[in-house]
């Protein structure tokens, strides 16, 4: 049984992007987390526990994944 150079090309292409959405939403999620951190910080709550804002940050990111995996293509 062998395998086609086609399907192995197909892998390694799907193993780079699911590598690049990975750092993608490390990214957007490190940049969500700084913005409800000073935004938090505006609005006077400036003893925000760490969890909370790590929570908001983290439902703000799946949402804009989800939202962005669901987006119709024009």
């Amino acid at each position: 049984m062998s395998v086609s150079k086609e399907r192995i090309e197909y892998f390694v292409s799907l193993l780079i992007a699911s590598v690049v959405i990975i750092i993608m939403s490390i990214i957007y999620f490190a940049i969500v987390l700084i913005v409800v951190k000073i935004a938090a910080d505006l609005v006077g709550f400036d003893d925000l526990d760490d969890s909370f804002g790590v929570l908001s940050a983290s439902i703000l990111v799946l949402a804009i994944l989800v939202s962005s995996a669901l987006h119709e293509r024009t």
